[in-house]
This record gives structure tokens, sequence and C-alpha cells, in this order.
């Protein structure tokens, strides 16, 4: 294994490196080294703190510049044609007012003075709630991740019961195998659950200790929506243009003239995320290769500016991959919609399973690219040599990956339906009693509120969990060296599964898991 410590030259010597997991004469066999720190492996554990500190405090190289230039100018090129289609047809945009419309249409959130408090109400309730759930998950993680898994086989228990009810053998029948599936699914992952409660445990106390990195998805959040906000102007701009002024050019590029809008609309959102992701990973890797011995001044802005500048074409290499499989995948949807109406049902038939199939490409490269952009902003690496090491990876302990991401997944979706109920519920309460106005529009934005604050959380969670999974595997003697307490609380779990595995559990990543 020929992982080094971060930056720590790895991206000199990249070209000459085996190729990651593959059989070699350096590579470590399994139940070996995980407990020796004095035994040098995987992420170079002998090259010491000095290293590490050396590897995330340098400037890595700027992988894949193009990308970031490629992504760039698509957005300019939005902005200047959009522009122009807008300033030509803005006249025609909105309909002037029939006379004598006077009418003075109030908002469905009602005066003015009631849904600034009440969303203010919704924004702290959805605060509360979210400082309440991190606590929660730090300290019953396994609790949580058990109740999680509870109310799914409840949940299937009743479709059950109501499709009985309604009798429907078929969906009496559908129901059952769904139950029998999600059954099997916990008696098989429940010597995981103590793995992935310590996993979320350790990454919630490691990233309690950055408390400004939660900001990182509120301002993803924020320029998210602005970018959109752009995109919807631009692009209404460019479509009314095209289908108005079939003299400036052949109709028959509105076809590709849209493909290119939705993959525009796509890499912008995967980009931002993936920026999101990718800061939030460097701020963990830091604590994890630097904490205690040699902290930075500023790791959350030391991390941001990597992924805002040298990881940043990295980033964008990876969301563009995805965003044309999903573009692609959209627009067989749209075809699939339209034999269906059509009545052609053969071809309807074809195009549901090209989408089931794109739609499963789609989700693999994306969970890929999440441990790509992880390991882009630990080793400073491009993105090709990340997406290869992620799947070597998924090939050597994908697995007890999945499942362990599952297993949290699971807990952070439980979390932010909850906090959307218990944010509208509380809202609407008030909104009834207290201002005396309607209280359902209220509800809804509550909902939304809630969601979008736990959101936040999920992304600081999964990213954070995603990150220490990789250190771990990679260099679990900088941990046992530098963190014991935290290094005991993740192998221990492991060491239960896999009692083969000597100094308490683990191994490289062709090891087990």
């Amino acid at each position: 294994m020929t992982y080094q410590q971060p930056y720590d030259q790895h991206y000199v010597t990249r070209e000459q490196a085996p190729p990651p997991y593959a059989p070699s004469a350096t590579t470590v066999p399994p139940a070996t080294n995980f407990g020796d720190p004095a035994k040098p492996h995987g992420g170079g554990a002998g090259g010491g703190s000095s290293a590490a500190e050396r590897g995330l405090s340098a400037s890595p190289p700027w992988n894949d510049k193009w990308w970031a230039l490629a992504f760039i100018a698509q957005l300019i090129g939005l902005v200047v044609v959009g522009g122009i289609c807008y300033n030509k047809w803005r006249d025609t945009f909105a309909p002037g007012s029939e006379p004598g419309d006077n009418e003075n249409h109030s908002s469905d959130l009602g005066p003015l003075e009631h849904a600034l408090p009440l969303i203010a109400v919704a924004i702290a309730v959805g605060l509360l709630q979210a400082a309440g759930w991190l606590w929660l998950m730090q300290r019953h993680g396994r609790t949580l991740i058990w109740i999680t898994l509870i109310f799914g086989l409840i949940v299937s228990g009743a479709a059950i019961i109501l499709a009985a009810m309604a009798g429907s053998v078929v969906g009496v029948v559908l129901a059952a195998i769904f139950f029998a599936l999600n059954a099997w699914y916990v008696y098989s992952v429940r010597h995981k659950i103590p793995f992935a409660a310590a996993m979320l445990h350790v990454s919630l106390r490691s990233m309690s200790m950055f408390k400004s990195s939660f900001l990182i998805p509120i301002w993803g959040m924020i320029l998210m929506s602005g970018l959109a906000f752009v995109w919807s102007i631009c692009a209404m701009s460019i479509i009314y243009a095209i289908d108005n002024g079939s003299a400036d050019g052949p109709r028959s590029a509105r076809g590709f003239i849209f493909f290119l809008l939705a993959l525009s609309l796509f890499w912008t959102i995967l980009t931002i995320k993936g920026w999101v992701h990718t800061s939030i990973a460097g701020v963990q890797a830091t604590w994890y290769f630097l904490v205690p011995q040699a902290v930075p001044s500023n790791p959350v802005w030391h991390s941001i500016k990597r992924a805002s500048t040298t990881s940043f074409g990295s980033i964008c290499f990876g969301s563009f991959i995805v965003a044309f499989i999903r573009t692609v995948r959209f627009f067989v949807n749209m075809a699939y919609q339209n034999a269906r109406q059509s009545r052609n049902q053969w071809a309807a038939c074809a195009l549901c399973v090209l989408e089931c199939l794109i739609g499963l490409l789609e989700s693999i490269v994306n969970y890929v690219n999440q441990y790509a952009f992880a390991i882009c902003a630990i080793y400073g690496k491009a993105f090709m040599p990340a997406a290869q090491e992620a799947w070597g990876l998924m090939r050597s302990r994908g697995f007890d990956a999945v499942i362990n991401d599952s297993l949290i997944g699971g807990v952070l979706a439980f979390a932010q339906i909850i906090s959307g109920l218990l944010t509208g519920i509380v809202t609407a309460l008030i909104a009834n009693y207290s201002f005396d106005t309607d209280w359902r529009p209220y509800a809804g934005v509550g909902f939304v509120i809630g969601v979008m604050l736990l959101t936040v959380v999920a992304e600081v969670v999964e990213a954070a969990v995603i990150t220490t999974f990789i250190c771990l595997a990679d260099d679990p003697a900088t941990l046992q060296r530098t963190k014991p307490v935290e290094y005991t609380m993740l192998v221990d779990p492991l060491h239960q599964n896999y009692p083969d595995i000597r100094g308490g559990g683990g191994a490289h990543y062709g090891g087990h898991v």
C-alpha cells in the first residue's frame, strides 16, 4: 500500500506508485500492523506527526484546473447568453395588468408582521432541534440506529395491514416481501451497529472542536440558492427566445439547448455540494492528523481555501460526470413519460429499464465521488487518482462502508423527517393560537425550514464520517498514537466482528473491516 501522509510528496511520486490495493511485495498482510504504530504501513504512519503537519500545511498543486475553468466558463456563458435574450425579450416576459384590475393580492402567509416572527420561530425551533439531534447522535448513536431500524419495520408492517384492509392481494404480497427484506437487513447488520455508532460519536466529537464548520453548508445553501435564481432567469430567457425567435436560429437546436441548460443546472448544484463535502472533509482530516500536536491557526478557513482553489477543479470534474449521467437520466425519463402517454407499452418498458440502469450507475458514481472528494481533501490528489483509490476502497471494504453509511444515513433521514414535522407543528400552533392567522401555510414553511436545517447537519456528519472511515482505513496508527480514547472506541467494535485482527481490530485497505 503506497498511501502517504496528506500531500507529503504524494503528488510528486503518484505516477511511480503501484496501483492501490493491488498485490505487491510492500502490501502489509491483513491483521498485522493496525494495533502497532511502530510498524509503518498504509498512510505512512511511520512518517510521524511532523510529516502530517507539513502535509496539511503545505499548498498542493492545482489539480484538474481545466475543469475549474470549464465550470466557470459555462456559468459566464449562461449569464451572457441569458442576459442577451432577456434584454431582447424582457418587454414580453411579464404581461401587464388587466384594465381595472386594482385588486391587492395578499400573500398566503398572511400579513408581513405575522410572517416574519413566525418564520423566526420556525428557525429557532429548527436550530434547537439541530443542536438536540447532534447531542443525541453523539451520545446515543446506537439507540438512534436501532430506533430507525425498528421504525422501518413498523412502517413496512403497517403497509401490510393497510394493503389487507384495502383488499389488495398484490399489495399485501409486495408489502410482505418488503417487510421480509427489511427484517433480513436488520438481522444482517445488527453486528455492524456498534461500529457505526462509534463512528458517529467520534466524528461528531471531533467536529465539535471546529463549530464554525457547520457554517460551511449554510454558505453552500446560500450560494446554491443564488446561482439557482440566476440560472432560472437565464434559462427562461433563453427558452423564451428559442420559442419566439425562429428567425434567429434553427428550431431543431431546441432539444440540444435544453440538454445543455439541464446539464448546467445539475453541474452547478453538484459542484456546490461537492465543495461543501470537500471543505468539511479537510477539517476532519485536520483533526485526525494534526490534533492535538500541530493544529493550524484556522483549520476551517484553510480547508475552505483548498476546496475553493487547488481542489476545485477536481470537484468540478467529479461533479460533471454525475451531472452528465443525471441529465441523460432526466431526458430518458421524459421519453418514458411521453411513451406512456402515447400508450406505447414496449417503448415505455424499454425506457423504464434503461432509466433504472442509468439511475443505478448514477448512484454508484455519486457514492464513489463522496469518497473521492474526501481523498482529494485529505491528500491533495487530482480527481482520477482519488477516484481510483476510492473504487479500490469500495472493492476491498465496500460492503462495510455501504452498511456504515446506510445505518448513519438512516438516522440522519429519520432526524430530518422528525425535525420537519415538529417544526411545522410548533409553527402552526403558534400561528393559530398566538397570531390568530391561517396555520396551514406556516405548517409547510416550518416543515421545510426544519428539514433544511437538519440537512445542514447531515452534510457535516456524512462528510465527517466518510473522512474518518478513510483515515482509519489508511493510517490507524496515527489515531492510536495521538487519540487513544477515540482509537479504542472505533477498534473495539471491529475486534468483536473480526477477532482474528490483532491489536484491537482493524487493518489497512486490503484487510478486514
